[in-house]
């Protein structure tokens, strides 16, 4: 890994500060909004695809390419989460197991 803050007595690397500040703003709008939004569209396709009765009485055949939609929604979901915890725990699960979770992160 480069050194972002200092090439030389005196030199600060600003576009490499600049390109790791984007990565941390496109991560942080990834799963700070973009995890709850696809859990929004998640509901959404799961209760347009269950069908029921509507508030008029007029009653709704199930949509299973809604339903499809909403359990993929759900699974990146779950994945990301799971890949968030392993990248969290990756050198504890190394010490304990021996077993690299991400090679090429370091």
């Amino acid at each position: 890994m480069k050194s972002l803050v200092v090439k030389s007595a005196g030199s600060i690397d600003w576009p490499g500060i600049g390109q790791s500040a984007i990565k941390v703003l496109l991560v942080g709008l990834v799963f700070g909004a973009g995890l709850p939004a696809l859990y929004a569209v998640g509901l959404r396709l799961w209760d347009a695809g269950t069908g029921g009765v509507a508030k008029d009485g007029t009653v709704t055949k199930a949509n299973p390419l809604a339903l499809a939609g909403a359990a993929l929604a759900f699974v990146l979901i779950v994945a990301a989460v799971v890949c968030g915890l392993l990248l969290v725990m990756k050198k504890t699960i190394a010490h304990y197991t021996g077993w690299t979770v991400f090679p090429g992160l370091g």
